[in-house]
């Protein structure tokens, strides 16, 4: 039997696996008896799959991606397309197999100064910054540089950190924590589940975070007011994924961007900020 030649728009009514799977087989030119017998399983296994009457596992995903000669980028939108979440790996970004991303990181951090920034894993672990986001911190923790193994959130939570700076604490606590539980949930990550219950043991975290959480708007986004002396700063973080697609094979961080939302609040920012020389482990530039 020749690989099936019709055009996909006419299997709009199948699920997006069985699309894509009937994509790559046509590609490789085998039809589903050949692909059957590649994968040792009965040729109605593989049309079952196409039109979405079974669902697919991870080990079965792992050997159509084998068969069919799939990298890991491509098996990854097989996972996706059925519903699974990608495995992935903690990223070192001193690592060499890294270096273009080190350095792509590294220049956005860099056009972002004098406003601060900061790449974070997804539990939170400050991978790179830039000079202004080290300053700044400098400046609200009296002249302490922020140490080269710093959490995020622990950096929020704590009293050693910003906490006692952040003016509506509460707030921005119950928003923080429903995005690591919905995380959490999501993907099974047994090192959010450990932070989930770091956070909670905080003094001070409100038993109803959740409920207080609900409603609220915990996307790409979050607001901080910080309070030195007489003055309130006002700032607006933006998230962002340096991966926008869905298929989840780039390694795991986001960009944490500060902008000012005020005159005042970029006046000071700009007062902390200088060119002398400085050197941290989380600067790569």
């Amino acid at each position: 039997m020749p690989p099936d030649t019709r055009p996909l728009a006419e299997d709009s009514q199948n699920g997006a696996f069985g699309r894509l799977l009937r994509f790559w087989r046509n590609v490789r030119g085998h039809s589903q008896a050949q692909l059957a017998h590649m994968l040792e399983t009965p040729s109605r296994h593989v049309s079952f799959l196409e039109t979405g009457r079974s669902n697919p596992s991870r080990g079965m995903i792992g050997r159509l991606a084998a068969v069919l000669g799939l990298n890991e980028r491509e098996t990854n939108v097989l996972l996706v397309a059925a519903g699974l979440l990608p495995e992935t790996e903690e990223i070192d970004l001193d690592d060499d197999r890294h270096h273009h991303l080190r350095r792509h990181l590294g220049l956005l951090l860099q056009k972002q100064d004098p406003y601060p920034g900061i790449v974070v894993d997804r539990c939170g672990e400050i991978k790179m910054c830039n000079r202004a986001w080290i300053l700044l911190v400098q400046a609200y923790l009296g002249g302490i540089r922020p140490p080269a193994r710093t959490n995020l959130f622990h950096l929020y939570f704590s009293d050693e950190g910003l906490r006692q700076r952040i003016r509506h604490w509460e707030r921005l606590a119950c928003i923080l924590l429903l995005k690591v539980q919905e995380q959490q949930l999501l993907t099974g990550d047994s090192r959010l589940a450990e932070l989930m219950e770091w956070l909670q043991a905080y003094p001070g975290v409100p038993a109803d975070w959740a409920t207080r959480a609900q409603g609220t708007d915990v996307g790409s986004s979050y607001e901080i007011h910080l309070h030195l002396e007489n003055i309130t700063s006002h700032s607006l973080t933006v998230i962002s994924n340096l991966e926008p697609s869905p298929d989840f094979s780039a390694p795991q961080v986001f960009i944490h961007n500060y902008f000012p939302q005020d005159a005042a609040t970029e006046k000071l920012w700009l007062s902390f900020y200088n060119d002398n020389e400085l050197q941290h482990p989380l600067l790569y530039y």
